[in-house]
C-alpha cells in the first residue's frame, strides 16, 4: 500500500519515530500485538482479534461430486468478504479491494491448502465420484492493519475443530450420516502453519513486525512468512517496491520461527479445550433430547391408552358389571361314566381331594354343577 492517504508532514513523521523505535502503539520494533480467539457453538467456527483487526472464521466439509476421473484428493474452497467500511484508517477503493481480497485468498491458499496442512488424501470418499469440500469463509469486520496474519489465523484455528460427517456407503449409494446417527470426524492436521508480517522501508534498515493500519500506509514494504512449529518454511509473500537483502530475510525468518512455536502451541491448547468442551455439552444434549423424547413417546402413548378406552366404553364394549353383595364363582365338574372326574376349572395346589368314610371319591356317572356364593365378608 502506498502513502497516498496521508499528507507528506505525516509519514516524514511517522518515519522518524520508527528510526528510534518508537511507534504509535508504544511497542518496540519486534513486539507483536495480543491476540484473542473465541470458538463458536457450531464446530469450526471462531473469532479472532488481532489488535483492532477482527477476522470471523468458519469451516464447513460437505461431500460434493466431481468429474474428473483421476480425482482422490479433497478440494478446497476461499470465500472472503472485507468491506471499505471495515477498514478504521482509510477507505479503500473498488479496484484496491479487489486486489486486497485476490492477495488474501492466495495467501491462505499457499500457506495452508498447498503447504498441505490438511490430508486431502484423506477427504476422498470415491475415487473420480465423490469426495470431501472444504468451505473456507472468512469475513474481515475490521480492519487495522495485518490482514493476513489475522486472517491465517482465524483459518488454522477453523481448521482445527473443523469435522466431517461419517459416510455410508452401500453399493452405489452414499449417504452423509447427521451428528445424531454417527459422531463426526475431525479433519487430520499435519501441521500448523503461523504467519509473520514484517514490514519495512525502501533504502533503509528500518524494518519492523505485526505493522498496524497506518503503519502499513507509510511503509512502501511488506513480508509475509509462514513457519510451521517445526521451523518449516510453508510459504512467503512479498507486497510493494522495496528490495530486501539476504541477511534481513534470513533474520525475518528466525523471528517467524520463535513466534511460531509459541502460537503453535497456544493455539493447540484452545483447540483441545474447545473440543473437551463441547464433547460434554454435546452428550448432555443428546441425553436430554433421549429423556424429552422418552417422556413425549410416554404421553402419548397414555392419551392413545385413554383414547381407546373411552372409544370403547361409549361402543359399550367396557362394561364391568360388579353384583351387590358379592362375586359368583362357578365350577362345574363332569363325570363321564367310566374312570375318574374331569376338572372343567383348575383349583388351587392347596384344595384336597374330598373322600367318603370308605375312601372312595364323590361323584356318580352323571354330571353335576356345583355353585358356591361367595359374599364379600368371606374374603
Amino acid at each position: 500500500m502506498d502513502g497516498s492517504y496521508v499528507s507528506i508532514a505525516e509519514r516524514d513523521t511517522y518515519l522518524r519515530f520508527l528510526k528510534f523505535g518508537q511507534r504509535e502503539d508504544k511497542r518496540t520494533a519486534f513486539d507483536y500485538r495480543d491476540w484473542q480467539m473465541v470458538y463458536g457453538r457450531d464446530p469450526g467456527s471462531c473469532v479472532v482479534n488481532l489488535g483492532n483487526t477482527t477476522v470471523i472464521s468458519s469451516v464447513e466439509v460437505s461431500p460434493k461430486r466431481t468429474n474428473n476421473p483421476n480425482q482422490n484428493k479433497g478440494t478446497s474452497k476461499i470465500d472472503l468478504s472485507i468491506n471499505p467500511i471495515s477498514f478504521l484508517k482509510f477507505q479503500p477503493s473498488r479496484n484496491r479491494l479487489r486486489t486486497l481480497r485476490r492477495q488474501l485468498r492466495q495467501h491462505i491458499k499457499s500457506a495452508i491448502f498447498w503447504s498441505k496442512c490438511i490430508d486431502d488424501e484423506s477427504l476422498c470418499i470415491s475415487r473420480g465420484r465423490v469426495v470431501f469440500q472444504v468451505h473456507l469463509s472468512l469475513d474481515i469486520i475490521q480492519a487495522d492493519g495485518n490482514l493476513f496474519d489475522a486472517t491465517c489465523l482465524a483459518a488454522v484455528a477453523s481448521l482445527l475443530v473443523a469435522q466431517r460427517p461419517e459416510i455410508s456407503v452401500e453399493g452405489d449409494k452414499i449417504v452423509a450420516l447427521s451428528m445424531y446417527e454417527r459422531t463426526p470426524i475431525a479433519l487430520q492436521v499435519n501441521h500448523i502453519p503461523i504467519s509473520t508480517t514484517f514490514s519495512f522501508q525502501a533504502a533503509s534498515d528500518l524494518v519492523i513486525v505485526d505493522p498496524s493500519g497506518k503503519e502499513e500506509i507509510v511503509l512502501n514494504g511488506n513480508l509475509t512468512v509462514v513457519v510451521n512449529q517445526n521451523s518449516e518454511i510453508c510459504g512467503t509473500y512479498k507486497r510493494g517496491v522495496a528490495a530486501l537483502p539476504m541477511e534481513t530475510i534470513q533474520r525475518c525468518v528466525e523471528i517467524a520461527a520463535l513466534r511460531s512455536k509459541d502460537a503453535a502451541l497456544r493455539l493447540r491448547q484452545l483447540s483441545e479445550d474447545y473440543i473437551s468442551s463441547r464433547t460434554k455439552n454435546l452428550n448432555l444434549d443428546i441425553m436430554v433430547n433421549l429423556r424429552r423424547s422418552k417422556s413425549e413417546a410416554t404421553g402419548i402413548i397414555d392419551e392413545s391408552r385413554q383414547s381407546v378406552a373411552d372409544r370403547a366404553a361409549q361402543l359399550g364394549l367396557m362394561q364391568p358389571v360388579m353384583p351387590e353383595h358379592g362375586v359368583i364363582i362357578s365350577t362345574t365338574k363332569e363325570t363321564p361314566k367310566t374312570g375318574r372326574p374331569t376338572e372343567m376349572v383348575e383349583e388351587d395346589e392347596d384344595d384336597e381331594e374330598m373322600e367318603d368314610d370308605d375312601g372312595e371319591e364323590l361323584g356318580g356317572s352323571e354330571s353335576e354343577e356345583e355353585t358356591t356364593t361367595l359374599t364379600a365378608g368371606d374374603f
